[in-house]
C-alpha cells in the first residue's frame, strides 16, 4: 500500500486494484528480509509476532476542500 494518486480519476482507478481494496490483495503474504521468518536471513527478529497493516484511505482528496470526490 501507500502512495498517493495524483487525480481523483487514479484513486477511482486505483479501487479496481490491491492498493485500493484489502479485497484484492494476497492473503497469503509473507514478510522478507528485515521481518524474514529465517533465522539465517533475520537472526535478531525472525521469531516475533509481524502484523501487516494495509491502508487505502484515500485522504488525500479528503482534506481541506470545498467539495470530497
Amino acid at each position: 500500500g501507500g502512495g498517493w494518486c495524483s487525480t481523483p480519476a487514479d484513486c477511482l482507478d486505483r479501487t479496481h486494484t490491491y492498493l485500493g481494496s484489502t479485497n484484492l490483495r494476497n492473503k497469503n503474504n509473507t514478510f522478507a528480509n528485515l521481518l524474514d521468518d529465517n533465522p539465517a536471513y533475520n537472526p535478531d527478529l525472525h521469531n516475533w509476532n509481524k502484523v501487516r497493516i494495509a491502508y487505502c484511505d484515500g485522504a488525500f482528496y479528503a482534506g481541506d476542500v470545498q467539495q470530497v470526490d
